[in-house]
């Protein structure tokens, strides 16, 4: 079944409020989402929180695009997964 909202986190070194946002996000009662997080080559321990979380699709950026290039690549991602 294809879902029906798809979240996506961009981030960069925020292990600070990775653990809530993600808490947040996987208790929501939407019946069908995909939560998605672009890790933009966190320097951090942002990628061991993100895998803490099996509901949560990681996608690893080896270097950080900026933000416009992440929402790109999410974007793009999201069109693909629709079709």
């Amino acid at each position: 079944m294809k879902k029906n909202i798809i979240i996506v986190i961009i981030n960069f070194n925020g292990e600070k409020f990775l653990k809530k946002c993600l808490n947040s996000l996987v208790n929501q009662d939407f019946a069908h989402k995909e939560i998605v997080v672009i890790d933009n080559g966190s320097g951090d321990n942002s990628l061991e929180i993100i895998q803490q979380f099996k509901e949560v699709e990681l996608i690893i950026n080896e270097v950080n695009n900026g933000y416009s290039g992440a929402a790109d690549q999410c974007c793009h991602m999201a069109v693909e997964r629709k079709k």
